[in-house]
């Protein structure tokens, strides 16, 4: 199953409907989320999209939509 991150950040977050994102976009240096709602995207991307966070973390340190769909769609 392909996941689409922007949808899921869209559904999850109703408010960032009004800010524009694509998958260069940063959740965290673009001021996307906040460091609360990073974190329960996050717990959303590991129950729901075996998203491992430790392991993603070793490899990138940066929060781009593009980054993490690769992450959770390989």
């Amino acid at each position: 199953m392909k996941y689409n991150l922007i949808r899921i950040i869209k559904l999850k977050y109703p408010k960032i409907k009004n800010k524009k994102i694509n998958e260069e976009t940063d959740l965290i240096d673009d001021l996307i989320l906040d460091s609360l709602e990073l974190m329960g995207l996050i717990i959303h991307l590991e129950r729901n999209c075996n998203f491992k966070t430790k392991v993603y973390l070793k490899n990138n340190n940066k929060f781009k939509i593009k980054l993490i769909q690769k992450f959770i769609n390989s």
